[in-house]
Order: C-alpha cells, then structure tokens, then sequence
C-alpha cells in the first residue's frame, strides 16, 4: 500500500492538477480484516438475510479502513485459524488482538495499544466482590474459564485458601453462582455484557466488581508481508482516539475505552 499510493500521488502530479485519470481515481482493493467468529456479542453478531453481520469488531475495523481510505471486508474465521490466516496473508489485519495472546507474535506486526480486554469480579446480588486489590477470594470457590491462569489468584489455589472451578464457557459460569457451586466468577467485561444482553433479566442478579481484576492492551495485528505499515495504523487509531470516535464506540457495546 505504501509504494502504490507514492506512484499514484506521483503519476497524479505528473498529470497536472484538473486531469482525471483511472490511475488518480483507482482505489486500493478493500482491506481483508479477520474476526473471530465464535466471540459472539458485542463483539461479533453473525447477520441473517440482508442483515449485515455486525458489532464492536465490524465497526471498529470498519472505521480503521475509514481512516485508511480502504474499504473493508469482514473475513470470520475459527479461533485456531485466524493467526495463521493472517501470517500467510490470507487476511490483513486482526484488531482485539495481544502479543501475550499470539503463538507467532514476532510473525506479526503490532499496532500501539488501544481498546484494553479488562476482567471483572462477579458475585449474586448481595455478595461480595471486594476491589482491587482487597478482592475477597479467600475461602471462596471461583468459576474461571478452563485453561486460563490467573496469576492473582493462583497462590491463594496453590495454598488451599481458594478453590478454582474451571468451567468452559462463561454462561456456564454465570450458572455455576446460580446453583452456588461457585460464589465468585471472573470474565471479561466484554464477556458479561454479551451475557446479560442474551439474558436481560440477569443483570439485576448479579454484581459486578468497580474496579478491574486485570487489564490487557489489546492492539490491531498486520502480518509482515502486508501492503499496510504500523505507522500507518497508528495514525489511524491516533485519530479515532483525538476524535474520541473509539471511546464512544466501546461504550455504544458497554466496555470501556481505557
């Protein structure tokens, strides 16, 4: 993409100001930008119909491409698939993504942080949450998510002071202080609003933690072959944050911008 916009805005100059030509008024072909399809609401909401899929991945890679006067094609990919796709540049750019979260990061190139992933610490209705970094663990039975580690929380486990009940989706966490096989969970906030936006009477059950468990930047991912440059991205997301478009759109999906 570099290279190419240099030869148009050079051709364009060579042609004289008020000429118009195919090359001047070709656009670059849209930008393929990968999601994850099984994230589900907010983040991703598969369409029916004429209904166009949607959420805050959609709109927020739509808006990149804005900014990058690219159009944008959605390309919804299983999770194991998506990194590879796009170190083989079958896609071009992953956004909600993290290093830490990557099997190749140093295969990829990685934009300045933006929109953090942050975990939350949930109880029923009365209980108890605590707030960092006073959280009240100790005794207590906590629903995760299988296969995640909680550094946090992992001594008061390895000590016995707390008990860790893996679960392998969230609602079955949600479900596991329903029938108080847990009394805590911890999530994503993304994660418990896409929760109580497929059970809406849910919201009022529940308390949520102020503060946040724990805070991952995440940032928009580009393989090292791509046409696009992170300096370029970056301006992009700069704008989008000066303009406060991005604060507006993570709260438009109940999350937080920072």
């Amino acid at each position: 993409m570099k290279n190419q916009a240099f030869i148009r805005r050079t051709v364009c100059m060579a042609l004289g100001f008020g000429v118009v030509s195919a090359v001047c008024a070709q656009k670059p072909p849209p930008l393929r930008y990968g999601v994850f399809e099984s994230m589900g609401y907010p983040f991703y909401v598969v369409g029916s119909g004429s209904t166009a899929h949607s959420g805050l991945l959609i709109e927020l890679g739509d808006a990149i491409a804005r900014q990058l006067n690219m159009g944008m094609v959605a390309v919804p990919l299983p999770r194991r698939r998506v990194e590879p796709a796009l170190v083989q540049g079958q896609i071009e750019m992953l956004c909600y993504f993290s290093p830490s979260w990557a099997e190749q990061p140093d295969k990829l190139a990685w934009s300045m942080a933006m929109l953090p992933q942050i975990e939350r610490v949930v109880a029923p209705k009365g209980g108890r949450t605590g707030n960092a970094p006073h959280w009240e663990f100790d005794g207590k039975r906590v629903a995760l998510q299988l296969g995640y580690h909680y550094p946090v929380l992992q001594p008061l486990v390895d000590a016995g002071k707390a008990v860790r009940v893996d679960q392998s989706k969230v609602a079955l966490q949600f479900r596991s202080l329903e029938i108080k096989m847990a009394d805590l969970l911890i999530t994503s906030e993304g994660e418990i609003e896409g929760y109580f936006h497929e059970n809406p009477t849910a919201r009022s059950e529940f308390e949520v933690s102020r503060t946040a468990f724990s805070v991952t930047p995440t940032h928009c991912a580009i393989g090292r072959s791509s046409r696009l440059s992170v300096a370029e991205l970056d301006k992009a997301i700069t704008r989008l944050q000066s303009s406060g478009d991005l604060e507006r759109l993570a709260k438009r999906y109940g999350m937080s911008a920072r």
